[in-house]
């Protein structure tokens, strides 16, 4: 991811355009452990990775980068077509029913989207204004889509 997102930058960079990230996390996805077992939980990070990376488009990179969190790069959209995005990934998780051997579960996420400002020098920055609207809609009530304005410096 790493390494694609250097590419997209440096092409942002020379072409001009719009870029844009999301971090999504899976809410309360401990507690799917805790309660049902790492099994149950990996069926849960399975069913969510595939269903997330088939509905975005194949120029984008959606990819797990740790626990329940994920993270997707998507060059040529603007702010508003990543919260269009979001909210749909945000629904499509929501509507999930993954069967495990015991019962079926249902699970929500909370996403932070952010805009690739032209003064940013890597994605790490925009990663991390993304992180913070995601920690945004956590605190609004969990399964929302948080922005990061980046005129006004604040997750929304």
């Amino acid at each position: 991811m790493e390494d694609y997102a250097k590419i997209e930058l440096e092409r942002l960079r020379r072409f001009g355009g719009a870029m844009s990230v999301l971090m999504l996390d899976l809410d309360k996805f401990k507690l799917i452990n805790d309660t049902h077992g790492h099994l149950a939980g990996d069926a849960v990070l399975k069913k969510v990775a595939a269903r997330c990376k088939a509905a975005v488009r194949e120029s984008d990179v959606f990819a797990r980068i740790g626990g329940e969190e994920f993270v997707a790069l998507l060059p040529g959209t603007d702010e508003v077509g990543a919260i269009v995005l979001a909210e749909k990934l945000r629904s499509i998780i929501e509507g999930l029913k993954i069967k495990t051997e015991a019962e079926t579960l249902r699970v929500t996420g909370s996403i932070g989207v952010a805009s690739v400002a032209p003064n940013d020098r890597s994605i790490s920055s925009a990663l991390n204004r993304a992180d913070r609207a995601l920690y945004a809609a956590k605190d609004a009530g969990r399964n929302r889509v948080g922005r990061f304005a980046v005129h006004s410096q604040e997750a929304k």
